[in-house]
């Protein structure tokens, strides 16, 4: 990733120091709004206090990072025909790299956006995942509501989220993956394009 490793360590010890402080905070909330409640559904009020407000301080606080790599993903293919910029981010999605058409320009753009797209998905799957938990989390104290309306609502909102992270979780993964895969075989061909053919020896009559 180069010079978005920076970013991405930065961002990733933000959001775990400022989710750690809103799943404490929301523990404490959780515990005060949950005296006097059966201990079940006290349990669950101080775990879904701290998950969920946990999970949406750190999804919220991945968002400048996330917004800045997405523009960066925009800017490698800003300004190319549409069909280039296709071309480009099919060639990403796949993880093959552009073939020998591709003049020297479109290949740079290509590993550009590679680089960020490498940066951008993991961020933006924890960042599905943290805002899926925390809005799920939320709900974790009405789920043994016994008046029914609360109790299907709360469990309705947590099915869709579960869903959701197994539907969204293997797409991004295989992104990241297929990114970095392009990564590696652009570096390879550039190092193989860059290494001196060697002279063949003088022939000894």
């Amino acid at each position: 990733m180069g010079e978005h490793d920076d970013t991405v360590r930065r961002a990733r010890r933000r959001t775990t120091l400022l989710a750690v402080i809103g799943a404490v905070v929301g523990a404490v909330v959780g515990w005060f709004t949950g005296t006097g409640q059966p201990p079940a559904v006290f349990i669950l009020g101080v775990i879904g206090f701290a998950v969920g407000l946990g999970g949406l301080v750190g999804a919220f606080s991945l968002l400048p990072t996330t917004a800045s790599l997405s523009s960066q993903m925009l800017a490698a293919t800003r300004g190319l025909p549409r069909e280039s910029r296709q071309r480009i981010v099919r060639a990403v999605q796949s993880g093959v790299l552009l073939d020998e058409t591709a003049d020297r320009s479109l290949r740079r753009r290509g590993l550009d956006h590679a680089r960020a797209v490498a940066a951008y998905q993991p961020l933006a799957l924890a960042q599905v995942l943290l805002l899926l938990v925390g809005v799920s989390g939320l709900q974790f104290p009405r789920l043994l509501a016994d008046d029914g309306t609360d109790g299907n609502w709360s469990r309705l909102i947590c099915s869709v989220a579960l869903i959701g992270a197994v539907i969204v979780t293997p797409v991004l993964l295989r992104h990241t993956r297929n990114a970095r895969r392009y990564m590696s075989a652009a570096s390879r061909a550039d190092a193989g394009a860059t290494v001196p053919s060697t002279p063949p020896p003088p022939l000894i009559e």
